[in-house]
């Protein structure tokens, strides 16, 4: 059983993840501003498992970009699973400060506190947007980053603190994912294949 501290863990990915890493036994505390209403944690509560569940989770409302929620949020824990973020490009665009702050100035404060704490492992969500627009016809990890917004600019600038954290001791990854699809409790609609399915079912 790991003890899995996951950043923004009632957003749109969180809230799926987090009962499933629940469901696979491991102990998980999860740091959430709850921004977007608590749907995530509602849904969880509601599951039949809770009462299960309910020993091995718990929760710390808080800003990631407070040092001491974080400090309080990874203490005991062994992984970080990273996803809090400003979470897309036009949100990003909005407030380029904001932006920095969650998506780059956190990260390095989250970095330099998961090692104070002991934490071993931690993966950072990423974004496949940080290749930009390419020409090549094979996109891989290999080709340097080319971002086009703030949101990926400070996605694969995060990426490089990351990397720099990384050694024997402490196992720091970044992932990259394409745009990602589907239900969850926490719904976003600003997301391609979920925009055009609703418009499918709701405008024929």
């Amino acid at each position: 059983m790991s003890k899995i501290l996951v950043t923004g863990g009632f957003g749109y990915v969180g809230s799926r993840l987090v009962p499933h890493l629940l469901s696979l036994g491991h102990d998980v505390r999860v740091l959430d501003l709850m921004l977007y209403t608590g749907a995530g944690l509602e849904a969880l509560q509601a599951d039949p498992k809770w009462p299960e569940w309910e020993k091995r989770f718990a929760l710390v409302r808080g800003d990631l970009r407070d040092a001491e929620k974080v400090r309080a949020a990874l203490t005991g824990r062994d992984t970080v699973i990273h996803l809090a973020a400003i979470s897309n490009d036009p949100t990003g665009d909005i407030d380029e400060v904001l932006t920095r702050q969650v998506n780059f100035d956190a990260v390095g404060m989250l970095l330099a506190l998961a090692k104070e704490a002991g934490v071993k492992r931690l993966i950072n969500a990423s974004s496949s947007s940080v290749f930009g627009a390419r020409t090549e016809s094979e996109i891989n990890e290999q080709l340097e980053p080319e971002p086009l917004t703030f949101y990926s600019k400070y996605k694969a600038l995060s990426e490089w603190l990351v990397l720099s954290a990384a050694g024997p001791e402490f196992c720091a990854v970044n992932v990259r994912p394409a745009t990602i699809c589907g239900y969850s409790p926490r719904q976003r609609f600003d997301l391609t294949v979920n925009k055009l399915t609703a418009d499918a079912l709701r405008k024929k």
